[in-house]
């Protein structure tokens, strides 16, 4: 009976060994799985961490895989500031039910805890620490696990209630770690990728989108579904801003960007997208039925929002823009709805009209300003440019001595070309520092051909912008006096303010070489920039000239007060400051009269003479005191002023 008890006792032992053996299998089985799933889990989020740059929808897969695999109840995500999530509490329920909600702290202890110290918190069924019992007490929970998100991410991952009866474990745990840290490398990644992406296509200056992000919307609007797309750009261009950007400084220039970017943000509201192309071109989308038809009123109020004044830090300026209009076609692709309202914008720019609608039309005038452009590279080839002269009258001796070289293009087909049309078709294509050699050359042999003649004249050639700012300027005009053999002292270089501001301590020293080198400099246009007051005094200068669109409104008499006045002010500057002025534009007596009242001290125009070839010049001086007219050189010494009812008077120094 004994034995039989015993052998009973051993079979119970074996049965409960092979039972203990097989629990512990089962559970050495899941572990291994569920160290299997995580490693399939870490695998899959990091591949689908390089194939997409959603930060919210990367953080949401991973979190509900990981709820899923640990079976838990519940899984929190607590993430401050960082990034796209700002200060967020994500809830995943058992059911996957997914909430997000703002949070401004956690007011948690324990949670406080393992973000700051990093150390994680595992929380095990049937704990006996009072303040953890506490803990799952208050969140209805049976165990739960906590780890810090890693680095300089202050967050955590919060896993409670497992579900099928056992409880999380160190495994668990290690597991978590690692999947945290894949969440924030991945958060940062995606990130990182989203910042590149906005940085590609969006201005930094003025948060709108660049030129690439334009072309996208507009190729996506022309792609979609339907039949013929509605939309229309409006690309913009402001006109003077490089006299703004150059009087002022750069700093002035952005601010006056960014605050175009505004109103026309503002002013384009719901109606269309605003971006900026570079420098001081902007464009506008407009997608809708009502696009061909709205755009050209919406052009209308942009501009009138952009008329009114704009206070910056060292001015308050106004300006205007061209706004050309490209609209949507059947098979247009986006370069060509581009292209078309680039055409257009380029015809507002040199038209009446400041808004101006793509037409067929257009493109034929786009074409003959290339042929134009190319005519015009053979004509310098083969020195085809001529030189015309107007001479400039000495009032204070009624007598010539010196001319202004103007250049004269005589097309083989369309005869003569006015210089308002190839000098700026020289200058934006690059030819016209080969435009001004050549009639600079010229001009200084035709000098040197009166000197022999007996006929001692100065000549004045106009300077760009673009040959002010080449620093090879001062040999380049020493070699053509040297060519000539003309004295320095009979040239005058004709300079604009704006040539100067882009940089004024390179241009002021470059212009100085110049006068060193003994050539005369006359500031062109004097009173349209927009610091001539304040840059003056540092150009070496000689001579001022008046525009003659001021000269010219002497004779309107809506505009002669106002050209008075500031004509007087110019003469009296220039007087103080020891400077000769003068007058082009004089095309009647009455004006020649009312300048040498009040103090003027040379006048061109054609009431003296039109421009004439250099054969004819010799006669025009002789009429006006022959040949032994010289220069007087300085002002004259008195101060000039506007009477009382705005006409210009002399008044003795």
């Amino acid at each position: 009976m004994q034995e039989q008890w015993v052998f009973l006792a051993v079979i119970a032992l074996l049965v409960v060994g092979v039972a203990g053996g097989g629990i512990w299998a089962r559970r050495a089985y899941r572990r291994l799985s569920d160290r299997h799933q995580s490693l399939v889990v870490v695998h899959e989020f990091v591949q689908q961490a390089t194939v997409t740059a959603s930060v919210r929808e990367q953080a949401r897969g991973l979190l509900l895989r990981t709820r899923q695999l640990l079976r838990a109840g519940r899984l929190e995500l607590i993430v401050f500031d960082y990034h796209d999530f700002g200060d967020r509490h994500i809830r995943i329920g058992a059911n996957d039910a997914y909430a997000s909600t703002a949070v401004s702290g956690v007011g948690d202890r324990l949670l406080d805890r393992v973000m700051d110290t990093g150390e994680p918190m595992l929380l095990a069924r049937g704990t006996q620490d009072v303040e953890a019992r506490q803990w799952l007490q208050a969140r209805g929970a049976r165990d739960a696990l906590a780890v810090a998100l890693p680095s300089s991410t202050r967050g955590c991952i919060v896993l409670l209630d497992r579900l099928d009866g056992d409880t999380f474990t160190d495994d668990d745990l290690t597991m978590v770690q690692t999947l945290a840290s894949h969440l924030v490398m991945s958060l940062r990644g995606s990130r990182l990728v989203e910042q590149l992406t906005h940085d590609a296509t969006h201005d930094a200056l003025t948060g709108l989108g660049n030129r690439t992000f334009l072309s996208q919307r507009v190729e996506t609007v022309l792609s979609g579904p339907g039949q013929v797309p509605e939309a229309a750009v409006l690309l913009l261009d402001l006109d003077k801003f490089k006299e703004v950007n150059d009087a002022f400084g750069h700093h002035v220039g952005d601010a006056l960007l960014r605050e175009v970017a505004t109103r026309l943000v503002t002013t384009v509201g719901d109606l269309g997208t605003v971006s900026r192309l570079g420098g001081d071109e902007f464009a506008v989308l407009v997608v809708g039925r009502e696009a061909t038809d709205a755009a050209p009123t919406l052009a209308h109020n942009i501009l009138e929002a952009l008329g009114r004044p704009i206070s910056l830090v060292d001015a308050v300026v106004t300006t205007q823009a061209s706004i050309g209009i490209g609209l949507a076609g059947p098979d247009l692709s986006e370069a060509d709805v581009l292209r078309h309202a680039d055409t257009a914008m380029y015809a507002a720019k040199e038209g009446p009209d400041p808004v101006v609608v793509y037409g067929e039309h257009l493109e034929r005038g786009r074409t003959e300003r290339l042929r134009l452009l190319a005519d015009l590279h053979i004509a310098l080839e083969r020195d085809e440019i001529k030189v015309l002269y107007q001479p400039q009258l000495d009032l204070r001796t009624n007598a010539i001595h010196s001319v202004e070289a103007l250049a004269r293009w005589e097309h083989p087909v369309l005869g003569w070309v006015s210089p308002e049309v190839f000098v700026p078709l020289a200058e934006s294509s690059g030819l016209i520092e080969q435009l001004t050699h050549q009639v600079l050359d010229q001009a200084l042999a035709q000098a040197r051909r009166w000197q022999d003649d007996g006929l001692d004249l100065a000549v004045a050639v106009n300077l760009s912008p673009h040959n002010v700012n080449t620093m090879r300027l001062v040999e380049d005009v020493a070699s053509a006096l040297a060519r000539a053999g003309v004295p320095a002292d009979r040239l005058v270089l004709e300079i604009t303010e704006s040539s100067v501001m882009a940089d004024p301590d390179r241009a002021v020293s470059l212009l100085q070489r110049l006068v060193d080198l003994g050539v005369t400099l006359s500031l062109d246009d004097f009173g349209t920039g927009y610091s001539s007051l304040a840059y003056l005094q540092r150009l070496p200068v000689s001579e001022v000239k008046i525009d003659k669109a001021f000269v010219m409104g002497l004779a309107d008499p809506e505009q002669a007060h106002a050209s008075a006045v500031l004509i007087r002010s110019i003469l009296t500057l220039s007087a103080n400051l020891g400077l000769e002025v003068v007058a082009e534009g004089v095309e009647d007596a009455q004006t020649l009269e009312l300048l040498r009242s009040g103090g003027c001290d040379l006048i061109q125009g054609y009431h003296l003479s039109k421009p004439v070839p250099a054969d004819r010049v010799a006669a025009v001086v002789e009429r006006h005191g022959g040949r032994e007219a010289v220069r007087v050189p300085g002002p004259r010494s008195h101060l000039s002023a506007v009477n009382e009812d705005g006409t210009l008077g002399r008044h003795l120094a």
